[in-house]
């Protein structure tokens, strides 16, 4: 892409895209961060992407409740089950 287009797009038409890209990746990266805290070595990255996406366009708060209520203790039961 053309640097110009780029300048363009973060400064002039859309000022405020690449700060809300960022808070965006940040919030996910600390949401897969406490998931693999509380499974620990039995975190799953491929079940927690599908996890995410099934989960649509979701505000991050409403994201981080699904993960937390729904699919660590999801995890945690499957994986108590296979032992």
């Amino acid at each position: 892409m053309n640097l110009s287009i780029r300048i363009e797009r973060y400064t002039y038409r859309i000022p405020g895209q690449a700060t809300a890209y960022y808070y965006g990746y940040m919030n996910m990266q600390s949401l897969r961060t406490r998931t693999e805290l509380a499974l620990k070595e039995k975190f799953n990255v491929g079940a927690f992407h599908d996890f995410v996406l099934t989960q649509g366009l979701l505000p991050p708060d409403l994201l981080e409740k699904a993960v937390m209520e729904r699919f660590v203790p999801e995890q945690l039961e499957h994986l108590a089950q296979s032992d």
